[in-house]
């Protein structure tokens, strides 16, 4: 949004699914235990959020921003933990060739009246 102007907004949306989980530090490489507890579960996220973008240059943006995650429900075995939601606030550099409104890929084409 405004994308003519030198503060922007984005809205992004990251939709996934993964495992959480603990990881203990006592690994042993000789050794394997097949019939270990696994504390892990897979999970489903949807993090909707918005981002604010300032255009330093046309090749450089700052960008802050928040998101909140929504997960489905996990089950670990050590802890009373059910979901991993929750809000998350980010703060980034971006460096790149930043359109800013001009759309190189424009041809004008004559009027023939």
């Amino acid at each position: 949004m405004f994308s003519k102007s030198r503060i922007n907004l984005s809205f992004p949306i990251l939709i996934g699914g993964g495992a959480t989980g603990y990881a203990d530090d006592d690994w042993n490489d000789d050794e394997f235990e097949e019939n270990r507890e696994q504390n892990w579960d897979a999970v489903f996220v949807v993090e909707p959020g918005i981002n604010v973008l300032y255009n330093i240059s046309r090749y450089v943006q700052l960008e802050t921003g928040m998101k909140y995650r929504f997960s489905s429900k996990v089950d670990l075995f050590t802890d009373d933990i059910t979901r991993i939601n929750g809000f998350s606030f980010g703060f980034g550099l971006k460096v790149g060739i930043f359109n800013l409104g001009k759309n190189r890929y424009k041809k004008n084409i004559p009027n023939d009246e």
